[in-house]
């Protein structure tokens, strides 16, 4: 059976499960990633870098963001990656052209209930933004996106708490937040649970399961079909330390996160980006609280497919922590 989705505006065929969008790709499998602060900028950092996640190296120069920020996130299209804010500009939202480098550009939009720390995640047309830190609590909103279309973001409902500090990630049809501190800063607690919501309906988040341990400033990532959180502060060996673990959900069907592997080394701070493959995870910190006492050009990678341990990639130029990574041939892209 094929359908026309007026919401999404794309042609759709059921597999028997589900229905998913058609798709032509061209996508290349870059990864980019953005902005960060260090130690040098602990505010916040304007630069941009690029990989091809199919093979292994450095990063490479893209372009700048048009403001300095740290603590985001990103959605993305095959062609378009948009940022949403950070906790320097907690309204501004900037987009850049995957394929070609340069300046990011406004957005032509702001994020309603203007705040930092988000989490992001998208399909092949609509990113959505969970969460966040508005000074001084936490906040459960869910705004979404046309990632096509320059606007403000609009309303999409709630998640089951307040968070920030999130991982997301997401098949063409369905999205996951999971991680995150709840509460104040000063006196945090990680947040329990996952949160899942369908994409192409507006809706609150409803439960999904429970991760192996508290995740909280992950990186995020999926193939569609896994969905892959890792690092972060979380309750593993002891404390709210930084941590390796890698989880995975299958994000068709609810469920317990389940163990994955480990990371290099035990970070927080760090961002992600994937494709239909592979998932990377970009620097980060190793300490608490100071994120900037600590910084790493790390670039960590793993096939999603098979569990174990990750592997290093390559490095960044600059170390940073809290940065933003989109791909151009994530998880949340239609087709088969």
């Amino acid at each position: 059976m094929v359908r026309f989705n007026d919401d999404l505006n794309t042609l759709e065929f059921y597999n028997g499960i589900e229905w998913r969008q058609f798709t032509v790709s061209g996508a290349s499998g870059r990864a980019i990633y953005a902005g960060g602060g260090n130690s040098g900028s602990p505010g916040g950092t304007d630069h941009i870098e690029y990989i091809t996640l199919s093979t292994l190296g450095n990063s490479i120069s893209f372009g700048n963001l048009r403001q300095l920020e740290r603590l985001f996130r990103g959605g993305s299209s095959e062609t378009r990656g948009v940022f949403a804010p950070g906790d320097k500009f907690p309204t501004n939202m900037e987009y850049i052209t995957l394929a070609s480098g340069g300046e990011s550009i406004q957005f032509d939009g702001s994020m309603p209930n203007g705040r930092g720390i988000t989490s992001a995640l998208s399909s092949s047309t609509r990113g959505l933004v969970g969460g966040g830190w508005d000074s001084p609590l936490a906040e459960n909103y869910i705004t979404y996106f046309e990632i096509a279309q320059l606007g403000t973001a609009t309303d999409f409902g709630d998640l089951s708490q307040v968070k920030y500090g999130m991982g997301g990630m997401a098949s063409p049809t369905r999205g996951i937040f999971a991680g995150g501190y709840t509460g104040n800063p000063l006196t945090a607690a990680l947040a329990a649970g996952m949160d899942y919501i369908t994409i192409a309906s507006k809706g609150n988040g409803v439960d999904f399961g429970d991760p192996t341990i508290g995740h909280a400033y992950p990186a995020d990532g999926s193939d569609g079909v896994r969905g892959i959180f890792a690092g972060g502060v979380g309750n593993y060996p002891s404390g709210q330390t930084p941590n390796d673990v890698i989880d995975y959900v299958n994000i068709g069907s609810l469920g317990n996160a389940v163990n994955f592997g480990n990371l290099t080394r035990a970070k927080r701070h760090c961002s992600g980006a994937s494709s239909k493959t592979r998932m990377v995870a970009f620097s980060g910190s190793t300490s608490v609280p100071s994120p900037d006492a600590s910084l790493l050009t790390d670039i960590d990678y793993i096939q999603i497919s098979a569990g174990g341990a990750a592997q290093d990639f390559g490095e960044l130029s600059v170390p940073t922590f809290g940065s933003a990574g989109v791909s151009d041939s994530h998880g949340g892209l239609g087709g088969f």
